[in-house]
């Protein structure tokens, strides 16, 4: 599901992933539809829109939604409306929540404020970098951005990066590339000797959020357009998140 901030209407997206008789992994948005405005989004609605869009307007019988496997964010209402059913966590939302804990700023001004202030001032002048100080010259707008902690993050940041973009794959399976991936970024986060106090602190921050959210969510899967049926042979393979991009629903 995602939300229109403009006009506060929520949608909800249904994406179902299968394989051709010449096996070629395909995935297709079966539909995307409004929420209704005046119902909460619990669990106990979205499962009532996501049983009611399939059956009524695809025409499956309920009995066969038990063999569908879903691959949806870790969000605790997609959780509950999934509770009946085989649900997957996806790895690449759960990645996105590694890295939004990781680099939290109340975190980073307490353990390393040189890098939460370099991450800050990346954020707050980026948008007027290319116009003025390019035209202008004001070398002074970055002067409190340390090349060194900045060259840190952009090569800490790479494997997630990374990951990111092979799970996102939709030509290819990628459930098997979830161990693997968990695995790297682990080793990744581990301190490095070379490392200062304040890079050591963010590289055991991301390697403890990693371990939690992976034992949180046992069964994971890739980044939305997975084949989770190696876990089965189910004749389904569908997914859902509630935090879909709008780009990625316009092609409906």
């Amino acid at each position: 599901m995602w939300t229109d901030d403009y006009r506060k209407i929520s949608y909800i997206a249904i994406t179902c992933h299968y394989i051709t008789d010449d096996y070629n992994l395909v995935g297709k948005t079966l539909t995307t539809a409004m929420f209704p405005v005046e119902d909460a989004k619990t669990g106990k609605n979205i499962r009532r829109e996501i049983v009611g869009l399939l059956v009524n307007k695809f025409g499956l019988d309920p009995s066969s939604l038990n063999r569908i496997v879903w691959v949806t964010d870790e969000g605790s209402n997609i959780i509950k409306a999934l509770k009946p059913y085989r649900r997957l966590s996806c790895l690449d939302h759960l990645i996105n929540t590694v890295l939004r804990h990781g680099l939290h700023a109340d975190a980073l001004s307490e353990n390393a404020p040189d890098i939460g202030e370099t991450i800050s001032s990346v954020q707050d002048i980026y948008s007027e970098l290319r116009e003025k100080l390019e035209n202008r010259g004001e070398v002074e707008r970055i002067e409190n951005i340390a090349p060194d902690l900045l060259s840190f993050l952009v090569t800490f940041l790479e494997p997630f990066y990374n990951a990111q973009r092979e799970l996102e794959g939709d030509k290819y399976a990628t459930i098997n590339l979830v161990c693997l991936w968990l695995e790297r970024l682990k080793r990744h986060c581990q301190p490095s000797p070379t490392d200062s106090p304040q890079q050591a602190f963010v590289r055991q921050r991301h390697a403890e959020f990693i371990v939690t959210c992976s034992r949180s969510h046992p069964t994971l899967a890739c980044g939305g357009r997975c084949c989770g049926g190696s876990q089965c042979n189910e004749q389904y393979w569908l997914h859902t998140t509630s935090s879909q991009a709008p780009e990625r629903l316009r092609i409906c």
